[in-house]
C-alpha cells in the first residue's frame, strides 16, 4: 500500500510540472466524454490519478477526499460551474431518484445528519438574508453574492448547525417510521 501511495505522489508531482495543454491531452485519452472548458489543472490531475489508481487509493495517498464530480457546500459556484452542475443533475435524474429512495429506507449516519443540519442552517441564514425572496428568482450572480456573504460567516452557521442536529436527528427517524414497509 505504501509503494501505491509513494507512485501516486510521484505521479502527482510530475503532472503538476507539465503543461496544461498535456495534461488536457491524457485526460481525453483516459476519458471518452471530458468537457475541460471549467475544470481547472488540478481538477484534471485529480481526474488522471483517479482513472488510474481509483478513487479510494488516491484519496488514501493524500488523506484526503478528492471529489471529481461533486462540488463542495461550501464553495461558491461561478456561472459554468452552477451550469454544468444543473446538466448533470438533469442528465443523472433516474439515478439520483433511486438513490433517495434507498436512502429514505435506512437511517442516516452521524455524518450525513451533520451535513443536513449544516444544509439547514445554511438554508435559514439564506432566508434570513432575503427576507420575503426566493432564491430561485435570483440571477446566477446574485446567488454567488450570496454564497460569498455565507462563507463569511462559517462561524455562526456551525454553531446553528450544532443547535439544529436534534431536530434533523428526530426528522430522520421519523422518516424511517413513515417509510418503514407496512405502516401506513
Amino acid at each position: 500500500m505504501q509503494e501505491n501511495t509513494d507512485k501516486i505522489k510521484a505521479e502527482y508531482k510530475e503532472l503538476k510540472k507539465s503543461k496544461t495543454s498535456i495534461i488536457k491531452s491524457i485526460v481525453s485519452r483516459a476519458y471518452k466524454v471530458y468537457d475541460t472548458k471549467g475544470t481547472d489543472k488540478e481538477g484534471m490531475i485529480s481526474d488522471i490519478l483517479v482513472a488510474k489508481y481509483g478513487s479510494k487509493k488516491v484519496k488514501a495517498a493524500f488523506n484526503e477526499s478528492i471529489e471529481t464530480n461533486e462540488i463542495a457546500l461550501v464553495e461558491a459556484l461561478n456561472v459554468q460551474q452552477r451550469m454544468k452542475l444543473k446538466q448533470s443533475m438533469r442528465r443523472n435524474k433516474a439515478k439520483i431518484a433511486m438513490g433517495r429512495k434507498r436512502a429514505a429506507r435506512k437511517l442516516a449516519s452521524p455524518e450525513k445528519l451533520q451535513k443536513r443540519a449544516e444544509k439547514a442552517a445554511r438554508t435559514a441564514m439564506v432566508k434570513k438574508i432575503l427576507k420575503d425572496k426566493d432564491k430561485s428568482d435570483l440571477s446566477y450572480a446574485a446567488r454567488k453574492g450570496i454564497e460569498d456573504r455565507l462563507s463569511k460567516k462559517k462561524g455562526q452557521i456551525k454553531t446553528m448547525a450544532k443547535k439544529l442536529l436534534k431536530t434533523v436527528r428526530i426528522k430522520d427517524r421519523e422518516k424511517l417510521q413513515k417509510n418503514k414497509p407496512g405502516a401506513k
